[in-house]
């Protein structure tokens, strides 16, 4: 039979074993199939790439830009390129999980050590660059650091049996994975019941470096599958697919000392002090958090805020969000990126309202994103035109009131019946003048319990009186500071 040249072009990607830069769209196809995209039999037998419709490309497409926190757009863009032809880990982001399954914050493969004391071995070393001693150490700074949260304690032995055996490999090594030569994969580990973790020896291994690539942080990495760890969408975890640079204070991040605690607890011969510092987010980027603080003492303009199901008052702003008390004052001063909790979700949303069938919808541009707590549904994000017709784009904020929802916009407001068709009444939109004392192009708008309702615009609030329909001390409202009795600044 006479193969198509899409399908020949994929048989040679999937059998090469040298890194070929991804341009196109058969290229991102075995790239998919090769690390849990797409179904299995598409790896294995290539000539079933003609049954590849574009939904089932775009679903994939999407999926995969959603698990490596890009915007989900379906498309082939820049942005989703340069993350594809980025080093990585060679397991599957999907190792052994079924396709429709939810994910939780950290991922754990089926199987784990059932004792506490292992034994490893190198076989072999680098072929360039580290020597052996350099090697040994960095391996071994890896492994500590799991030991460091866990009862569990790593010795490296020169001969006889090894529960792990570490191996530096060319191209194709003798399993069903083979190395790709330098970029591309740089590492793969065979699962925690075969005991093998292998290294890319095409790749120029360093320390200490940005050139090359991070022997310390692959391995550490690639010994949390051998722990039984599988791979994470949490932004700035150690089990992220995705080689994230050379960085010099790397370490394991809550969610990776969450799930390594759930196989095998936690290392009680620990002094409390040090629990508390391997419990920190060590990350630089979480060294922001104080500094966002005087940011948003200096700026207080925010995004939206969510009132939750629960009640709960959640202010974003950029990148992060953080929770109110009852006090309306920080929550522990605690800050948190968006991309952490809300996965799929982008930066500088619009608006946010939860309704009664206890989804949360966020909205930005022409789109709108929901979630069932705090995992996003399936098919989202849709286009507001579709999901909320009569309801334009670009919305300044919206809130859930009697079982309507309220848009608002520069001057305007629309009324939304999810129950009444149409959905919006012809006499929409409607002149904020209607909402007497409450200025235009507000930032943010709620209401506890179809009570009173406050809006937010820089850093004022204002709060409506259901009652007389009127803003509460609407004389005085510049006294009313976000700033002030909101951000204790």
């Amino acid at each position: 039979m006479k193969l198509s040249k899409e399908v020949y072009m994929l048989n040679l990607i999937i059998l090469s074993s040298a890194f070929v830069e991804i341009k196109n769209r058969t290229q991102a196809m075995a790239y998919l199939a090769e690390f849990g995209y797409l179904e299995t039999e598409m790896q294995l037998q290539p000539q079933l790439a003609h049954k590849l419709t574009n939904k089932m490309f775009k679903e994939a497409l999407i999926e995969y830009q959603l698990f490596v926190d890009i915007t989900p757009t379906g498309l082939l863009d820049t942005e989703t390129l340069k993350v594809m032809n980025t080093q990585r880990c060679g397991c599957h982001d999907k190792f052994y999980r079924f396709k429709k399954e939810r994910f939780k914050r950290f991922e754990r493969l089926p199987d784990g050590w059932r004792l506490n004391d292992l034994h490893y071995k190198i076989l072999n070393y680098p072929t360039r660059e580290l020597d052996n001693t350099q090697t040994d150490i960095e391996i071994k700074k890896a492994f500590d650091q799991w030991s460091e949260v866990t009862p569990l304690k790593f010795t490296q032995i020169y001969s006889g049996t090894a529960h792990i055996n570490i191996a530096f490999k060319s191209n194709f090594h003798g399993d069903l994975m083979s190395f790709d030569g330098t970029l591309g994969v740089f590492a793969h580990t065979l699962t925690p019941s075969r005991g093998n973790v292998h290294f890319d020896d095409s790749e120029t291994w360093t320390t200490g470096t940005k050139r090359g690539t991070n022997l310390y942080q692959v391995a550490l990495h690639e010994f949390g599958h051998m722990l039984g760890l599988d791979h994470s969408k949490i932004k700035f975890s150690v089990m992220r697919p995705i080689y994230p640079g050379y960085n010099p204070n790397y370490k394991l991040k809550n969610d990776d000392i969450e799930g390594i605690q759930e196989l095998y607890g936690e290392n009680t011969s620990m002094d409390r002090q040090k629990k508390v510092i391997a419990k920190r987010h060590t990350n630089q980027e979480y060294n922001k958090f104080n500094k966002y603080h005087k940011d948003i003492c200096k700026n207080p303009k925010i995004d939206t805020i969510l009132i939750s199901r629960g009640g709960e008052t959640y202010i974003f702003k950029r990148n992060i969000f953080w929770k109110l008390t009852t006090k309306r004052d920080f929550e522990d001063r605690y800050l948190q990126l968006i991309n952490d909790v809300w996965i799929g979700l982008p930066n500088n949303i619009d608006a946010v309202f939860t309704y009664n069938n206890q989804k949360t919808y966020f909205f930005k541009g022409s789109k709108y994103w929901r979630f069932t707590e705090t995992s996003l549904d399936k098919d989202f994000p849709r286009e507001i035109a579709f999901g909320f017709a009569g309801i334009p784009n670009n919305i300044d904020s919206a809130m859930n009131l009697n079982d309507k929802i309220y848009f608002f916009k520069g001057e305007k407001y629309w009324v939304y019946h999810p129950t009444k068709n149409p959905p919006v009444s012809s006499e929409y939109p409607r002149s904020l003048r209607d909402w007497n004392g409450v200025p235009s192009n507000i930032d943010a708008v709620f209401s506890f319990n179809n009570s009173n309702i406050t809006f937010v615009k820089d850093d004022s609030y204002y709060t409506f009186k259901t009652s007389t329909f009127l803003v509460e001390n609407s004389n005085i409202s510049s006294t009313r500071s976000i700033n002030k009795d909101w951000f204790y600044c």
